[in-house]
């Protein structure tokens, strides 16, 4: 019985149904050889319910979880590398949902949740490859924002932003984006100092 939990579970990783039967092979199987396998293949279950970027990402953090799950549990299994670069593409498609999700702000001119979003967005994902193209976008949502403001916000948004600024030309200081922010900035130059 239990190879033809396996022989179903093994030709269908993608069907609800046969992540079941995985599920009941190392549940009832508990010292089954098949056992690592079938955990293998429970969790692609999860990573192939996985939506594209652009949908609700619940299942993506039930695929993460349960690939963890499986490392967690099989440390010195040869799948682990698998495992590894399906965590990296299932975590890149979240920082892509959330990338897109500054842009939209800044496109749309919500300009104080641009800049808050990007400040969320560096704190989930600290080595992005979008760090430059995000941080350039909180400096002029920034700039937007502070410009907009009522006085008595007026001069503390725009230090923020200056700090900003600062930040990154520390960080990219060969960056293609200095020079459009130094465009932007130009109407403080007077009254602040960069």
């Amino acid at each position: 019985m239990e190879s033809l939990y396996f022989l179903i579970c093994h030709g269908r990783p993608f069907l609800f149904l046969s992540c079941l039967f995985c599920i009941h092979i190392w549940v009832g199987y508990p010292y089954s050889l098949r056992n690592e396998e079938a955990f293998f293949l429970t969790a692609m279950c999860s990573v192939n319910n996985s939506p594209k970027w652009s949908l609700d990402q619940t299942e993506t953090y039930e695929a993460l979880n349960a690939v963890q799950q499986f490392i967690d549990k099989y440390p010195t299994s040869p799948l682990i590398d698998s495992c590894n670069k399906i965590i990296d593409d299932l975590s890149y498609k979240l920082e892509f949902k959330d990338y897109n999700k500054v842009t939209l702000y800044d496109k749309t001119g919500n300009y104080k949740a641009a800049v808050s979003y990007v400040d969320l967005f560096m704190e989930k994902f600290p080595l992005s490859i979008h760090e430059e193209e995000v941080r350039y976008l909180a400096i002029r949502n920034g700039f937007f924002l502070a410009e907009n403001s009522i006085d008595s916000k007026k001069k503390e948004r725009i230090e923020e932003t200056l700090q900003r600024y600062r930040n990154f030309v520390n960080d990219f200081p060969s960056s293609s984006y200095i020079a459009s922010l130094k465009a932007l900035l130009k109407p403080w130059e007077k009254d602040y100092e960069f």
